[in-house]
């Protein structure tokens, strides 16, 4: 029988886990992942410079987060507990892997959507 303490003790330990993975991934590893596809296609503007189309695809990018982080929200948390409260880990990493394959094709396709009006993102 499972005492209502250590039922306390693995709450917060997946709570820990979701608020890290929220925390780092859902805007860290989603910013730079999207950066670098974006960055990694073939720039729209002949002859454009690095640093030109790197300020270009920062601002893109930055624009597009907070759609981007609202998606993440709305499948990671919920993935997360599941994953960490009830996924026998021996199944965790095929359930991650397939999740994981879902999401990264969301991202894809997100980088690769033509971006809208990014005048007000235009240097010198």
């Amino acid at each position: 029988m499972v005492s209502s303490l250590q039922l306390l003790v693995l709450a917060l330990q997946v709570l820990a886990k979701v608020i890290v993975s929220c925390s780092l991934l859902s805007t860290l590893g989603n910013y730079f992942s999207l950066l670098w596809r974006r960055y990694a296609q073939p720039s729209p503007q002949p002859g454009e410079g690095l640093a030109c189309r790197l300020s270009r695809c920062c601002c893109t990018v930055t624009a597009e987060m907070p759609s981007v982080l609202s998606a993440d929200l709305r499948v990671w948390p919920a993935y997360d507990v599941i994953t960490f409260a009830v996924i026998p880990p021996l199944v965790r990493p095929f359930a991650t892997a397939f999740v994981s394959t879902a999401w990264h094709t969301y991202m894809a396709y997100r980088a690769a959507v033509p971006q809208g009006d990014t005048e007000h993102c235009k240097i010198g």
